[in-house]
């Protein structure tokens, strides 16, 4: 799981984007209107899909 905000200038999401490319099966999720502390800023959103990828992928 890759997450990345929208509006990041420290990792922008083109970065994201190619690290995505090159890991098979991995997800990316871009927080629409977020910068680099995405995490906080959306914290309800980032742990409900961040638990929601964990549960999927713990078989």
């Amino acid at each position: 799981m890759i997450t990345v905000g929208e509006k990041d200038i420290f990792t922008p999401p083109y970065m994201s984007a190619a690290l995505h490319a090159g890991i098979a099966g991995s997800h990316l999720d871009i927080y629409e209107g977020w910068a680099h502390v995405h995490h906080f800023e959306d914290l309800e959103h980032f742990n409900e899909t961040t638990a929601n990828f964990m549960m999927e992928h713990s078989k």
